[in-house]
């Protein structure tokens, strides 16, 4: 299957404890073991910035980019909650 973009949508609150993660990793697996590319993208919103913010992480793939299997991880940082809204494949 063709991929041209994957996006992950995650809400920030640092009041009551809800954090966005410090990373998002991206792997995109032709078999499903072996044969994988990975691409981490990083969060720019401070862990103390106050309200409620959403953003999206978002890694675009060059034309031609291929995976049937597809992982992603969220890294925790803050050992807090992480809300994660939708996550999104084109």
């Amino acid at each position: 299957m063709d991929i041209n973009d994957v996006t992950m949508r995650f809400l920030q609150d640092a009041g009551p404890g809800i954090f966005m993660p410090s990373k998002v990793l991206i792997s995109l697996y032709a078999d499903g073991e072996n044969n994988h590319s990975d691409w981490a993208i990083d969060n720019d919103v401070p862990t103390d910035k106050m309200g409620v913010i959403i953003k999206d992480f978002q890694k675009e793939f060059p034309a031609g980019t291929k995976a049937r299997y597809i992982k992603l991880k969220a890294f925790n940082t803050q050992k807090a909650f992480i809300f994660a809204d939708e996550i999104v494949v084109r």
